[in-house]
């Protein structure tokens, strides 16, 4: 007769998949974003959300300008007034939480742009 063995059970990250940008890109409209999706659950998760612009979609990390957030206002700071300093820029979303597996998690979006002058 043997001993059983104790096996240890380790969490596997999976990455979130970041939501997409909503809204007109025009100085004046809105946009907004949801939540990620994340198979880790974000049940309860409290989200941040950082609005950044650049001068180019494929911008380098340390060229994206926070342009609001992150604040105390998950609801508020989903979505994102676009003002005349925006004109030609590229916007994204970071969006920063602990997932129920207890991973921190980054999902950034894919920028969007340019943003142009309304018509």
């Amino acid at each position: 007769v043997s001993a059983p063995t104790g096996s240890t059970v380790v969490n596997v990250n999976d990455e979130p998949v970041p939501p997409d940008l909503a809204g007109n890109l025009e100085v004046g409209s809105t946009l907004s974003v949801t939540v990620p999706t994340d198979e880790d659950g974000t049940e309860d998760v409290v989200f941040t959300y950082t609005w950044q612009r650049a001068l180019a979609a494929d911008a380098p990390e340390d060229d994206w300008t926070v342009i609001q957030g992150p604040g105390s206002d998950p609801l508020q700071d989903s979505a994102y007034l676009l003002v005349d300093g925006d004109l030609d820029g590229f916007i994204r979303v970071v969006i920063e939480y602990t997932d129920n597996q207890g991973q921190d998690e980054r999902a950034v979006t894919q920028a969007r742009g340019p943003v142009t002058a309304v018509p």
